[in-house]
């Protein structure tokens, strides 16, 4: 992912007003988290009934409109989203969102208070970028072949919330 441009990673704090983010986790904490472990990388517990809280934020042309203008794409629907609960030892190793569905773009909204670097479970792109999943921060990119990352292992007990979405253009899904 060439991060010389603006245009293929988005980092924004405060996405939401911090009361409604309160709400949402609290909202999310209570979920019941199915654990997941396969052998290509992934380890950790995630939610898929919670269309929801991510149409309340996120399933709307505000926030493609967001998209679209700030990663200079076009997409136009949600192909799929969970929210993904991450603990001590858990982590997701290299892999890319681009899809044969045509996944454009990822959005990562993160609800962790209090978050470190000693926790854990930083995003990395493979060009070294590490971003923390802070509270109440949205994170964007363009997914393309050379858009690898992964979410490092997590080195605390405290639970570690994401709300993931893949965006496409629903004109076209094939349209890559």
């Amino acid at each position: 992912m060439k991060r010389n441009t603006e245009e293929n990673l988005v980092i924004i704090d405060n996405y939401l007003d911090s009361t409604y983010a309160e709400d949402i986790l609290h909202r999310i904490s209570v979920l019941n988290y199915t654990k997941i472990k396969l052998d290509n990388g992934i380890h950790y517990e995630f939610e898929y009934n919670i269309n929801k809280i991510v149409d309340e934020i996120f399933n709307n042309i505000q926030f493609f409109n967001l998209v679209n203008r700030r990663l200079s794409t076009d997409i136009t629907a949600i192909y799929e989203h969970h929210i993904s609960k991450m603990t001590h030892g858990e982590y997701i190793d290299d892999h890319t969102d681009k899809g044969n569905k045509g996944q454009r773009a990822t959005f990562l909204f993160y609800l962790n208070k209090n978050w470190t670097k000693e926790n854990g479970g930083d995003l990395e792109f493979t060009e070294n970028v590490l971003i923390l999943p802070v509270f109440n921060r949205l994170v964007l990119f363009n997914n393309t072949e050379i858009s690898t990352h992964r979410v490092n292992r997590l080195k605390t007990d405290k639970a570690r919330y994401t709300i993931t979405g893949w965006l496409y253009n629903d004109r076209n899904q094939d349209n890559n």
